[in-house]
């Protein structure tokens, strides 16, 4: 067990073909349209959802809930989990190898694209994922928090067969990977501004300086140096520089809690959280301007479909797309 430094600083929630996809080119329309999906009926909450192709997705949320679907969303189907844990995240690096976190512990992967689910165990049953991500390449990160406060990642280069660990100070809440060829280059970000960076897949991690003692709840690259994170305090992050230095941008008033962000290209983004907001930028996130609210609700995650197809998962089992 590695544990990282606390001289680092105390700082400051989408596998590739999923939520950690490059953006897509700009959207078109200054007004995009909102559709009412669903996620099978389900009023259960849903926390992510991920899209390994352009027709098989899948989707997560409480009570160990795991959905599929092979029509690129539209219908889906319950996948037996065996676990009735909540369950976070999920992500896929191709069709059928996937891996979905969540509390107390959980880790579940799968090669038959969801038939069969296999648990991973971990030194500390009380660690509560909260963000995953997966690649082409096999490697899985993990992180979360455990009931003390503290903070873990956990890193695997050879598809969850071996495991490094780090503990942090702070639990944390996302992961940023920053568009680096080799996928290697990350960023995670948690409670009381904390932030870290790796170039090397976690075998050396540097503290970013967001300077604000707001919670971070996730954050997204447009390429290797510019990114954007959403905080509790209601105001957007930015960096400029691989998440070296952080400076706060626009914050909503009265201030609302954002909790999911997406960057659709070096200019665009959205952003969600509670009591239904939605915010879309179109200058890189100097002003921002507020969507009509379709939900009053808690939203948890953005996933980009296509440029035409971009899911909004929320509380009570609620799936929109924004169809520009």
């Amino acid at each position: 067990m590695k544990t990282l430094s606390l001289f680092l600083v105390i700082l400051t929630i989408a596998a590739s073909g999923c939520s950690k996809s490059n953006p897509s080119a700009p959207l078109e329309s200054p007004t995009p349209i909102w559709t009412l999906g669903n996620f099978g009926g389900t009023n259960t909450t849903m926390l992510s959802v991920c899209f390994p192709s352009s027709t098989i997705a899948y989707a997560c949320g409480f009570r160990g809930l795991i959905l599929k679907s092979t029509d690129g969303g539209s219908t889906w189907n319950t996948l037996t989990s065996g676990t009735t844990q909540s369950l976070y995240q999920i992500a896929f690096r191709d069709t059928l190898n996937g891996c979905v976190a969540g509390n107390n512990g959980t880790f579940l992967q799968t090669n038959d694209g969801g038939l069969n689910w296999n648990s991973t165990p971990f030194t500390f049953s009380h660690m509560n994922f909260r963000d995953l991500y997966y690649d082409q390449q096999k490697h899985i990160i993990g992180v979360g928090g455990t009931d003390d406060g503290t903070g873990w990642i956990f890193t695997s280069s050879d598809d969850g067969k071996t495991w490094n660990n780090y503990g942090t100070s702070s639990a944390l809440y996302g992961i940023g990977w920053q568009h680096d060829a080799l996928q290697n280059d990350f960023t995670v970000v948690g409670v009381g501004s904390f932030s870290l960076w790796t170039s090397n897949f976690g075998i050396y991690w540097g503290a970013g300086y967001p300077n604000t003692n707001a919670n971070f709840y996730g954050l997204d690259f447009s390429d290797h140096d510019n990114g954007m994170g959403v905080t509790d305090g209601g105001f957007v992050m930015k960096t400029t520089d691989g998440a070296k230095t952080w400076k706060q941008g626009a914050m909503i008033t009265p201030p609302i809690a954002l909790r999911a962000i997406k960057l659709l290209s070096g200019s665009e983004a959205l952003v969600a959280g509670a009591k239904g907001i939605v915010l879309r930028s179109t200058n890189g996130g100097t002003t921002w301007d507020s969507l009509s609210r379709v939900f009053s609700g808690n939203w948890n995650r953005i996933v980009e479909r296509d440029r035409t197809h971009i899911a909004f998962v929320g509380d009570s089992g609620t799936l929109y797309w924004l169809n520009p």
